[in-house]
């Protein structure tokens, strides 16, 4: 199976993404739209992506992704392109289990 459907009710829930750039963007949209509050964490945020995450009463976290950013997510999307970073989300989300 390539795909995971999934149906989730995002409206007012916060969503994790890591990641600053136009993945991140791109992604933001659409959980924007989905009504979700969106965390955002990476050294560099693209203007647009803080302009939608300030719009919707989010929160940007300027720093490299931490455990700690996990708090209080219902999700965590990774649009850094970096298999470090999913690797480190990977065994954060085996330890939660």
């Amino acid at each position: 199976m390539d795909y995971l459907p999934i149906f989730l009710d995002l409206r007012g829930r916060t969503v994790l993404i890591v990641g600053g750039g136009a993945v991140a963007l791109r992604k933001a949209g659409l959980l924007a739209a989905a009504g979700a509050r969106l965390r955002v964490v990476a050294p560099q945020i693209l203007p647009a992506l803080a302009q939608l995450v300030n719009d919707g009463g989010g929160e940007l976290i300027r720093a490299p992704f931490a455990a700690m950013h996990l708090d209080s997510v219902v999700i965590v999307v990774s649009a850094v392109g970096d298999r470090g970073i999913d690797f480190a989300l990977d065994a954060i989300e085996a330890a939660l289990q």
